[in-house]
């Protein structure tokens, strides 16, 4: 307990470095902006100082102007799809990501960020089409399996989703979280024997997670 007042007085005298430090980089990237205008990777990086200082209305615009200037500007269109996410814009966020899909159909973490952002919006069909489309490019993505089976649960799809968390624990044995909501889809599946199976995996793995499975399939 002694040392708690320091280690609070250390915590905010980071925050307030890093603010520093981000403020100052702000005006340096206006001065950049100001001698020259058109230049794009300036509003870049002005947009990301904006995105750590949590002034996502300044950063969603002046990253706009980085596409402008600059169209194929892919780090630009990831940072603008950051701003977009922290202020809840899903169906902006979105718009972006198809932008990026087309500019780069291979990238599998933009269809997996695609897939986040219809799940926020309950866009469930098209969030299990994107989480699809990054297994098609890595058979062991576990994160993409398991939003998968999220999607298929929430649309009741629970042989599906059964799938989906097979693979999971498939690639990761010790993922509770995955083996949990594969016993609630067996159960919502009406296969209480399989749920009790995975019960009995749960107690070894979290026995908080395995109590909370019990209450809903005993």
């Amino acid at each position: 307990m002694e040392n708690t007042p320091c280690l609070f007085s250390i915590q905010i005298l980071h925050r307030r470095f890093y603010a520093t430090r981000h403020k100052k980089a702000v005006e340096a990237f206006q001065n950049a902006i100001r001698i020259k205008p058109d230049f794009a990777y300036a509003y870049n990086d002005l947009g990301v100082e904006y995105i750590e200082l949590k002034m996502y209305k300044d950063a969603i615009e002046i990253l706009k102007k980085a596409v402008e200037i600059k169209p194929d500007y892919v780090g630009a269109y990831n940072n603008l799809s950051i701003a977009y996410e922290k202020s809840g814009m899903y169906k902006e966020e979105i718009n972006i990501y198809k932008k990026l899909i087309r500019v780069n159909p291979g990238d599998s973490q933009v269809y997996y960020n695609l897939g986040l952002a219809y799940s926020k919006l309950e866009m469930f069909k098209e969030a299990i089409d994107s989480y699809k489309e990054v297994i098609k490019n890595n058979h062991r993505e576990a994160d993409a399996y398991y939003n998968l089976g999220v999607a298929y649960g929430k649309l009741g799809m629970h042989k599906e989703a059964i799938e989906a968390y097979k693979n999971v624990v498939g690639i990761d044995p010790d993922a509770a979280d995955a083996h949990f909501n594969l016993g609630v889809s067996y159960f919502s599946a009406h296969q209480k024997d399989s749920a009790k199976k995975e019960f009995e995996i749960l107690k070894k793995l979290d026995r908080q997670m395995a109590d909370q499975l019990y209450d809903i399939i005993k």
